[in-house]
């Protein structure tokens, strides 16, 4: 996965990739200094379907949270956390 490969070489930690909660999945988890790192991994095939970061719409969005929320809650951590997309 070359998202994966691309945040190790930025010096991230990989936790877990693929992560599985109830609604949906977490693409990778990682820790960066002392940050808790959820990473949502989008990609397009062609920018005419626009840019990767266009593709997450609000209900995209809220699941995210939703889940990020849930793995804190899932792993008791306590620190401080971001999503990024």
């Amino acid at each position: 996965m070359r998202a994966r490969e691309y945040l190790e070489r930025k010096g991230y930690k990989i936790l877990e990739q693929n992560y599985k909660t109830r609604r949906a999945e977490i693409d990778i988890v990682a820790r960066k200094g002392s940050t808790l790192v959820i990473v949502e991994v989008r990609s397009t095939a062609d920018e005419k379907f626009g840019m990767p970061e266009e593709t997450l719409g609000p209900r995209k969005k809220r699941r995210l949270l939703w889940n990020a929320k849930a793995y804190v809650a899932r792993k008791r951590y306590k620190e401080l956390y971001r999503i990024d997309a």
